[in-house]
């Protein structure tokens, strides 16, 4: 635990930046701070700021995540009486009477952020860690804020943008939550804007990433369910979720090739075997090694007898992105119509290596697709003989 000594953390002093403000906070050479600076009643003539005006400055939305983010910062937590003091010198206005209010001292935010607390501040020139400014290789004399707004001359810099009675506040607090609802229900607030600086702009921009992220998830999440067309009195659903081609196949019933393995009424002499049916000893092992791609366990001959029996099986592209199968697959297809569609002379581009991988993979497609027929055959218009008398 660091020590804390005047209201600030005891951390060892810089000969250079020593130079630039004195032990009350004050800056030298004409420095000024970006945010306001006062006294307080039973400190002396060291000079503190509100905490959430630094904060602002400096690109936090709170204060909290400020000290949380900046461990040689101290917060000191204002008696009554010193608020009062403050709410008579109009630095706070009187609403605030029943809440905490956190300062800390100029010194320590000027020696935590150097250039970047300073109007005008520029690299190295008005850092407190100007050694380790050089360490970083930061360029000297470059502005540390570039989209900071400094005054001409004789106009005097707006300090009362981080005051959060000034509508600084609105700037960070939109009422719009940071991800969606859990219902799904995206809530609309107003716009909002953030001051990005080199500090935050990673963080900002990994939480608008997000943000767009949840709510891809939502509108994608509620088309899974169907969206109803009142045009046509229908669910409408996506694309993706539908099959572009279907078809029905026979298959003969298999015969019994063993009384030893008829299945009896009560069904105890039979045995299933994958890709045979009720075959037992080496006839089931031979039967089982010729029909070992089908997916699905054997059937007994008395379902085959008294019932239709279907298996309904899913059949998806060796690869991603071949389009529509069949041989008028690229007619029906908006998007790409796969790897067929490259042109050559883009392929006399590539490595042999590539080449050489573009049409194994490009083998497969074909492949794929020649496997299914054409839109009137297997797709939507396909006239598909499903019946108990086929």
């Amino acid at each position: 635990m660091a020590n804390v000594r005047n209201d600030e953390v005891e951390l060892p002093e810089d000969p250079e930046g020593e130079t630039k403000v004195d032990k009350m906070g004050r800056l030298q050479d004409g420095r000024e701070y970006r945010v306001r600076v006062f006294t307080i009643s039973g400190k002396g003539d060291r000079l503190y700021m509100l905490s959430t005006e630094p904060a602002r400055c400096i690109g936090f939305r709170d204060s909290y995540l400020f000290f949380q983010k900046h461990r040689q910062l101290y917060k000191i937590i204002l008696a009554e009486e010193a608020k009062r003091d403050l709410i008579e010198r109009s630095i706070i206005p009187h609403s605030y009477k029943g809440r905490a209010i956190g300062v800390v001292t100029a010194r320590s935010v000027f020696r935590e952020f150097g250039a970047r607390i300073v109007i005008g501040g520029r690299k190295v020139i008005d850092d407190y860690q100007a050694a380790a400014a050089r360490a970083n290789g930061d360029v000297v004399g470059e502005l540390a804020v570039p989209d900071d707004k400094v005054p001409g001359s004789g106009e005097a810099y707006d300090k009362n943008r981080y005051v959060a009675w000034h509508g600084a506040s609105s700037v960070y607090h939109s009422g719009a939550p940071s991800v969606p609802m859990p219902n799904g229900k995206i809530v609309d607030g107003k716009k909002r804007k953030v001051i990005v600086t080199g500090v935050n702009w990673m963080f900002e921009h990994a939480r608008e990433a997000s943000r767009f992220n949840s709510a891809l998830t939502v509108n994608r999440r509620q088309n899974l369910n169907g969206i109803y067309d009142t045009h046509t009195n229908t669910m409408q659903y996506p694309r993706i979720m539908q099959p572009t081609h279907a078809r029905w196949e026979q298959l003969p019933t298999p015969a019994t090739r063993s009384k030893r393995a008829r299945i009896t009424a009560d069904g105890s002499s039979g045995r299933h075997v994958t890709g045979s049916l009720g075959l037992m000893g080496s006839e089931a092992q031979q039967e089982g090694e010729q029909s070992s791609e089908s997916i699905f366990s054997d059937i007994a001959p008395i379902f085959h007898r008294n019932f239709m029996i279907a298996d309904t099986y899913l059949a998806t592209p060796p690869l991603s992105g071949l389009g529509i199968p069949g041989p008028d697959g690229e007619v029906l297809d908006i998007g790409t119509g796969g790897l067929g569609d490259i042109p050559d002379h883009i392929l006399t581009e590539l490595p042999e290596s590539c080449r050489q991988a573009f049409n194994l993979a490009r083998a497969e497609e074909m492949k794929w697709k020649g496997s299914w027929g054409t839109e009137e055959e297997d797709g939507a218009r396909a006239k598909l003989r499903i019946s108990y008398n086929t």
